[in-house]
């Protein structure tokens, strides 16, 4: 007992030391990394992960130096933040943080030591636990058939339709007409001038898929949320359809009685391959491999978030500076987007009529980096929805080849499912959940007199089209909401589309504050 009490001792006093206390940091966040780049199958010693190790490496050092040289008070600050910053890139919850305050409170000399064992367990276990999980995945069930035709239902994020498409760009009337010829000639009936009635996915989806319910939504800003109520499944069960779902983490759609397999592609880090082929210099791919692993820590959101909030503040007084925009520019969301439609191409090479795959996938959602070949563009062409990573002009050019690259992805899902057991008989069901948002003022409550028409149709104008196998495709023009469209096909049996029986209204669309909450309804305007 008293050598298990001396070895304590001595590791406190070594981990109390300015090269104790580098070594722990470094080991917290090279563990943290270990577990990260196992989890999205990213390659630890790829170039731009090892020049992460080395400068969290220098990090540490430096944090050690400081501190060494700082009072008692300090340093018990320095131990805790620390903790904190290791327990976010584990995702930790509100217990999690609540032990370590406890931890804090009763055992803060030993704090330092605690890090260290926990950390070096995870080094450990890390490879252990995802190489048994990647040995032991469920079997999914895949032949459940009947006389129905397969259905694939796809949600594609920030898939403007062609109604709004472009305006600034100078090839919009090209790219608009090459679209248009390429779902036509792969059997797409496309609604033109087709919308969603929120501009932000957690509030349109639920309205969407519960046809018109406009009482079902985001509770919370920016929350992902389990949608529990889906009066489209329900109609789909009745039909005695069995569900998979391929889906991002952003809505979870796994919990209706209805789903029987479920995968989710998370967007916790940009996709290796991408990054690999990428033409970027090697502190960009570190740039763009280690922000995603850090930002899984508030403490780091919160200083990337107040340094853009503090760019746009230098914006306002004609400071030319442009955002970080880390959450979105650098978190790659689009790439994990395309990996969602790469997984469902797969599973359709399997698809058997009777079946039913409903897919949401986070493409062709910004920042626009693929041309319209879907090859990576070099990082200076890269460009983002908001004002503040290009004109308007760039941005919409941007966005277009990004559709493109859409485009051919959904054409190779056409395919393959004329390559499988489905033939012919399917429907296809391809639509946005709001429009491509490129604005020059967002058109929430607070500026919505400042909007300009051009504003609003980008955030609410979507694609909406539908692929039978029989009837020939055809393109209608008004003015519909995606809600009422979904709505009326899946209340007619999947029956071919026709014009006859879509009621036209007054297109209205919610207006909602900075916390995504609905707070008044305007019309929609006018295409032109």
């Amino acid at each position: 007992m008293n050598k298990e009490n001396e070895l304590v001792s001595h590791l406190v006093k070594f981990c109390n030391t300015a090269g104790g206390a580098a070594l722990v940091g470094f080991v917290v966040i090279f563990a943290g990394l270990v577990n990260f780049t196992q989890f999205n199958h990213y390659p630890l010693f790829s170039l731009g992960i090892l020049l992460n190790i080395s400068i969290f490496l220098v990090v540490s050092v430096l944090m050690a130096a400081i501190y060494d040289y700082s009072p008692q008070s300090i340093k018990n600050f320095l131990v805790f933040l620390l903790g904190v910053f290791g327990l976010g890139l584990y995702g930790q919850t509100i217990w999690g943080y609540l032990l370590l305050l406890i931890l804090y409170m009763t055992a803060k000399n030993k704090l330092l030591v605690i890090y260290a064992v926990l950390s070096i367990s995870i080094l450990v276990t890390s490879p252990i636990k995802f190489f048994l999980a990647s040995g032991n995945a469920p079997s999914q069930e895949i032949h459940n058939t009947s006389d129905e035709p397969f259905i694939l239902h796809l949600v594609m994020d920030e898939y403007i339709g062609l109604k709004g498409l472009g305006s600034y760009a100078i090839d919009t009337r090209d790219a608009k007409e090459e679209l248009r010829k390429i779902y036509n000639k792969n059997g797409f009936s496309v609604f033109e001038g087709a919308y969603s009635k929120q501009a932000v996915t957690v509030n349109s989806l639920p309205i969407i898929l519960n046809f018109g319910n406009e009482n079902i939504g985001n509770n919370g800003f920016m929350n992902e949320i389990s949608l529990t109520e889906n009066k489209y499944f329900d109609l789909l069960e009745n039909k005695g359809y069995k569900i998979r779902v391929f889906q991002s983490d952003w809505i979870d759609y796994c919990q209706h009685p209805a789903v029987i397999t479920c995968e989710t592609t998370l967007r916790s880090g940009p996709m290796p391959a991408y990054i690999d082929q990428a033409n970027l210099t090697l502190f960009e791919k570190a740039w763009v491999a280690g922000y995603p692993f850090l930002s899984n820590s508030p403490l780091v959101r919160m200083l990337f978030t107040g340094l853009d909030k503090a760019v746009l503040l230098l914006n306002k007084y004609d400071v030319d500076v442009n955002l970080i925009m880390a959450a979105g520019r650098h978190q790659l969301i689009s790439p994990y987007g395309l990996s969602t439609l790469e997984q469902l191409n797969k599973a359709l090479a399997d698809a058997r009529p009777g079946q039913m795959y409903f897919s949401h996938a986070i493409f062709p959602h910004s920042p626009y980096i693929f041309d319209k070949n879907c090859d990576l563009k070099t990082y200076d062409k890269w460009a983002d929805h908001s004002r503040f990573t290009g004109t308007r002009e760039h941005r919409e050019s941007a966005n277009i080849e990004q559709n493109f690259c859409a485009t051919r992805h959904l054409v190779e899902l056409v395919h393959t499912l004329q390559n499988s057991a489905v033939k012919d008989n399917f429907i296809m069901i391809v639509h946005g959940d709001h429009g491509s948002r490129i604005t020059e003022v967002v058109p929430e409550i607070e500026g919505i007199d400042r909007a300009s028409e051009d504003d609003i149709i980008k955030s609410f104008s979507t694609l909406f089209m539908i692929k039978y196998a029989q009837p020939e495709p055809m393109n209608i023009e008004g003015t519909f909401s995606v809600d009422s469209l979904l709505g009326k096909i899946a209340n007619n049996g999947f029956l071919p589309v026709g014009e006859t029986w879509l009621e036209m209204k007054t297109p209205m669309v919610h207006i909602n504050d900075d916390k995504w909450q609905p707070r008044t309804k305007i019309p929609l305007p006018a295409y032109k």
